[in-house]
């Protein structure tokens, strides 16, 4: 068995994907690795870039796919994959320098770790760091209903070592949710976690491209709806339809947020309308009365949330637009 496993789903990534494989092969990894790379139908050279790094290291398994999506992608790599741990990365990722020997998976397995999750920093198209992302300054390991608590985490895959063994025994797979794949593995996941461990290392780099999916807003950020609409049937289907309403319900109300503030990038005024009404209406629907998360920041958001959707012609209209993104474009010089 291999200690660790990274599942890599490539699709017409040649620019970046020998960055992202090398970002694991410099690693002092002193336990038995494999890196599994699916390529989803790639048109570019990606195939080309694959089979030459799977020839010259035999700890890469190179696998082939129709074009299916990422979800496919991962699906198949869990499925293919024989490590203890697993870090899901995307193709346009690296993995933080040195990070395996900063985190002890000798001294995580002892404890009987299900999950560890770490932070973060984001980098351009060509490497450069943007920003530190430190949500976690201390090491520590969180148990019993505190667990279900990290669901308003950021659920970036990245992040996360995740226990590849419980995701097989419980047959965890990635749903084909329009949107927030990884949030919907991530909170599904937390449910089967008896141990947490909390570290204040980098994990990864996540690579901000201007083109990339998750920067282009259309009415597709309205699936989110229907991904916690998924999540919340699993845990109906489950048994634990109250552990989602007392502590899921706060990742989807902070997470309707984050996709809310996307209307401002909408050029049309009733495309905006039509997203606040969505929005207001489906936040209108979570019973948050008298509940507050023991984190600040997702209170703080929730208020904040509640606040902009009082005001209504503030958040459509052309000029908070306008002004918005004049002041963004100002920060972005």
């Amino acid at each position: 068995m291999k200690k660790i496993s990274f599942i890599i789903p490539a699709y017409n990534c040649d620019q970046y994907i020998q960055k992202c494989i090398e970002s694991i092969e410099k690693q002092e990894i002193q336990n038995d690795y494999e890196i599994i790379v699916i390529n989803d139908g790639s048109t570019d050279n990606t195939e080309q870039i694959l089979k030459k790094y799977a020839n010259k290291n035999d700890k890469i398994k190179y696998i082939y796919q129709e074009n299916k999506g990422a979800t496919y992608a991962r699906n198949r790599g869990i499925e293919e994959a024989n490590g203890k741990w697993v870090i899901f990365l995307d193709a346009d990722d690296e993995l933080e320098d040195n990070m395996i020997n900063n985190i002890d998976l000798e001294k995580i397995e002892k404890e009987k770790i299900d999950l560890v999750i770490g932070n973060y920093k984001k980098i351009d198209k060509d490497g450069n760091i943007l920003s530190i992302v430190q949500d976690y300054k201390e090491n520590k390991i969180i148990t019993g209903e505190e667990i279900l608590e990290l669901c308003v985490a950021d659920p970036k895959p990245g992040t996360k070592i995740y226990n590849l063994e419980k995701i097989k025994k419980e047959k965890l797979l990635f749903d084909h949710v329009k949107i927030g794949q990884d949030l919907d593995f991530f909170v599904k996941y937390l449910i089967y976690c008896n141990n947490v461990y909390i570290t204040n290392q980098y994990i990864y780099k996540y690579r901000i491209l201007d083109g990339s999916i998750s920067r282009t807003y259309t009415f597709k950020i309205l699936g989110i709806i229907d991904t916690f609409k998924c999540i919340r049937d699993f845990y109906i289907k489950i048994n634990q339809k109250e552990i989602y309403e007392n502590k899921i319900v706060f990742a989807e109300a902070i997470h309707y947020y984050y996709q809310f503030n996307k209307l401002r990038y909408f050029d049309n005024k009733w495309d905006r309308k039509a997203i606040f009404y969505m929005f207001k209406k489906y936040f209108k629907d979570i019973d948050l009365k008298g509940k507050r998360h023991y984190s600040k920041k997702a209170d703080k958001i929730i208020r904040n949330f509640e606040y902009r959707l009082m005001f209504e012609k503030l958040f459509t209209s052309n000029m908070n637009r306008y002004i918005y993104l004049k002041l963004k474009k100002g920060k972005n010089r």
